[in-house]
């Protein structure tokens, strides 16, 4: 759901900069880890929005999901574009949001997930 969240917010960018310098042949790669660890996180999802202009007049966006490989790495590619927004989640983490205006084509980052915070049940005793 979260991950509309992002969408809808890209759409609206898209809107409002509808003219742009385009950065082509993109490839956005690094690595997914633990906050607290640094050590890598296998599987993590990323879902990544990379809007380009499609002509003189109209945006569009071009989407590309993948998954961290054992040792946290992730990659992904796009012809061409200027904002990119991506949503990276893992199981018992919290999801992390980012989003950049594109300057060059070869991009890299490190991201850091942090734990979900566990509640425990209390067993209350009534007397």
């Amino acid at each position: 759901m979260k991950w509309l969240i992002l969408f809808s917010v890209t759409l609206v960018v898209v809107l409002i900069y509808s003219c742009s310098g385009e950065i082509y042949n993109i490839s956005f790669k690094g690595v997914v880890l633990d906050a607290e660890t640094e050590l890598p996180i296998k599987g993590a999802e990323i879902k990544s929005f990379c809007v380009f202009q499609q002509n003189i007049d109209k945006s569009d966006i071009a989407t590309y999901n993948s998954y961290s490989d054992s040792l946290g790495n992730y990659k992904m590619f796009f012809n061409k574009g200027y904002e990119l927004s991506i949503c990276i989640s893992a199981n018992n983490y919290e999801e992390a949001y980012k989003q950049l205006r594109l300057k060059k084509s070869i991009n890299t980052d490190t991201i850091l997930l942090i734990k979900k915070k566990r509640f425990h049940s209390l067993n209350i005793i009534k007397k």
